[in-house]
């Protein structure tokens, strides 16, 4: 699906992103992760023009079995194609992280090297990913608040209009029952016998084993939180700090984009897809 316009949530994304597609389609920064949907729906609706985005999957979704290979697609019942996708990692940040890159962009550094800092940073930080799993997780089965509605379903689409019913009776029970409803979700999505539950699930799935494994680490944990944990090994073995670190890698991605591209095959899977 060609695509005339690529949202994005940060400069990074918006700078990388800008020289893998090399300007078609050009890419803009607009909004957080939660507003790029809407916001490229509008877009699409009062242009005509084929407006997309791209997210960072966060906790929001569960890594898709196929991961590493092809973003997870974001449809909207209004189009027939998806409006947006989001990335088999956490976030961009994880592909900076990936050794195919770092060996290319630093090739006096062994990847065996690289990826045993890698794994001892995931070992460092896995209950805390766990822990913001469980969290993350918990935060999704939330309704959002407007599912907690101020006019019955009925009026829906009908904005100078009252239900039929306006009986003191009627009204309480409505009021109530909405709320007893909406309650009763989040009360289950937050019980602490769930969490606990997830929370063990994580701790149970993080274990040596999968720490050893790079491409699951850089799949489930946060790349900003490996960042920050390989920190001090990062400085020893480039010379730069997570900051410097993940500039550095920015920088090369935006001089060499196609190099990038041939190490990242879910990335060169969008670009196909954006252009075609």
């Amino acid at each position: 699906m060609p695509v005339d316009l690529l949202l994005v949530e940060g400069e990074l994304d918006a700078a990388i992103l800008a020289a893998l597609l090399e300007g078609d389609p050009p890419v803009e920064r607009r909004g957080s992760k939660n507003a790029l949907k809407p916001i490229a729906a509008e877009e699409r609706k009062r242009t005509g023009r084929r407006v997309a985005f791209v997210r960072d999957r966060d906790f929001d979704f569960d890594p898709s079995p196929d991961q590493g290979s092809k973003p997870g697609e974001i449809r909207d019942g209004q189009f027939p194609e998806p409006l947006g996708w989001y990335w088999s990692r956490h976030e961009i940040e994880n592909y900076l992280l990936d050794p195919a890159v770092v060996t290319l962009v630093w090739p006096s550094v062994t990847r065996q090297d690289y990826e045993a800092v890698l794994v001892e940073g995931a070992v460092t930080i896995r209950f805390y990913e766990a822990a913001r799993w469980t969290i993350g997780t918990a935060r999704r089965a939330l309704p959002p608040h407007y599912e907690l509605k101020t006019r019955p379903a009925e009026l829906e689409n009908r904005e100078l209009a009252v239900p039929s019913w306006l009986e003191e009776r009627h009204c309480r029970e409505w009021a109530l029952g909405c709320i007893e409803a909406y309650f009763n979700r989040v009360s289950e999505s937050l019980s602490l016998p769930t969490s606990a539950h997830s929370l063990e699930n994580k701790v149970a799935r993080f274990t040596d084993d999968f720490c050893a494994d790079p491409e699951a680490v850089l799949t489930w944990f946060s790349g900003k939180d490996l960042l920050a944990a390989l920190s001090p090994a990062l400085t020893q073995l480039y010379g730069a700090d997570a900051g410097r670190f993940r500039a550095h890698v920015r920088d090369w991605m935006i001089a060499h984009p196609q190099e990038a591209l041939a190490v990242l095959p879910e990335w060169q899977t969008l670009v196909d897809y954006l252009k075609r």
